[in-house]
């Protein structure tokens, strides 16, 4: 990303253009309800496109549950970098990004069962 505000504005690498910033700071206006903050447990992921092949062909569907833990999210400036989002109070959170051949999740693969681990088979390759 460009800039991330976790520990204070810092320039990114810039690879994937855009910021990461806190969820809070995100939420549409008139979110009702209380915001949890870090936003943990397990949530369903939405893919924004059909990926025919790479890491996320066959891995991120729309009933596939994923593990998070995080207050921070990437806000890309390009859509098409965007592969799948997860829904947080109202907002739709970007949870797994690519460009080119670098390729970032939001969520804990480890502590994702099956489901992280045939994510993480996918992009290594025959390892279990």
């Amino acid at each position: 990303m460009s800039i991330g505000e976790e520990f204070g504005v810092t320039e990114g690498l810039d690879i994937l253009p855009g910021n990461v910033r806190h969820i809070s700071n995100h939420l549409p206006a008139g979110t009702d309800g209380p915001m949890r903050i870090p936003n943990v447990g397990w949530r369903s992921v939405t893919p924004e496109h059909e990926v025919a092949d790479g890491m996320w062909a066959g891995n991120l569907t729309a009933d596939t549950m994923y593990y998070f833990v995080h207050s921070y999210a990437p806000i890309s400036e390009f859509a098409m970098h965007v592969h799948a989002r997860s829904d947080f109070n109202g907002l739709a959170i970007p949870v797994a990004v690519k460009k080119g051949n670098v390729s970032g999740v939001q969520f804990h693969l480890e502590r994702s069962g099956d489901a992280g681990l045939d994510l993480l088979e996918s992009v290594i390759g025959g390892w279990r």
